[in-house]
């Protein structure tokens, strides 16, 4: 299973786990597993973590592009309402793809049989997949501070930023590139994986992020 990094302010992890408790609180009253009712809990309970998630990567965004940027320019204010969409789309498709497969998982593998069996594979369906919840949060809301250093120094008056990789295992990491913040997206910028450790630099000679 892959590792899970810890965000600093793990929400999602939290609620996750909230809903993981909720779920068996349930069984134990009821001595069985209403599906239909679990699945509703974890829609509604999870669809609660997006605006939370969407809130930290624009404190992270604006890190970021104050590094080399001014936020109280209108090329902020332009590029933050931007990227609060793009935020937006990525964030309902993460959570919503980790609330389609925890149900999905439960179907297919939670069977009415005895409490104890339940209520094991249950907790297995949930420890599986909670490695998602830390990676969202800590993969998305690294992206966004990345996303607004690059876009800072594109409003600085350079085109390309330079992606310094880490040297970790795999090939992305290994090499720098050039990023032109003409045309990038977020997937564009680091990290592009939970334990990676590549940056953005102004320069060679830059600190980075």
């Amino acid at each position: 299973k892959p590792p899970r990094p810890m965000a600093k302010d793990a929400f999602v992890s939290s609620r996750y786990d909230e809903v993981e408790r909720s779920v068996i609180q349930h069984i134990e009253a009821k001595g069985r597993i209403d599906h239909d009712w679990i699945a509703q809990i974890i829609r509604t309970s999870m669809s609660e973590t997006i605006d939370y998630l969407i809130a930290n990567q624009a404190t992270a965004f604006r890190t970021g592009y104050a590094q080399f940027g001014d936020i109280r320019s209108q090329n902020f204010i332009n590029s933050i309402a931007s990227a609060r969409m793009v935020f937006r789309e990525r964030a309902e498709l993460y959570i919503d793809k980790l609330v389609r497969d925890t149900i999905a998982s439960l179907r297919r593998n939670v069977r009415n049989d005895s409490e104890e069996s339940i209520i094991a594979l249950t907790k297995a369906v949930f420890d599986t997949l909670k490695y998602r919840t830390d990676f969202i949060e800590y993969v998305e809301v690294k992206k966004a501070q990345s996303l607004g250093l690059a876009l800072s120094i594109r409003d600085s008056g350079q085109r390309f930023v330079m992606i310094q990789g880490s040297g970790g295992g795999c090939e992305q990491c290994k090499q720098e590139s050039n990023l032109d913040s003409f045309n990038m997206i977020m997937d564009d910028v680091p990290p592009f994986h939970a334990n990676c450790e590549c940056r953005i630099l102004l320069d060679k000679g830059s600190r980075g992020l």
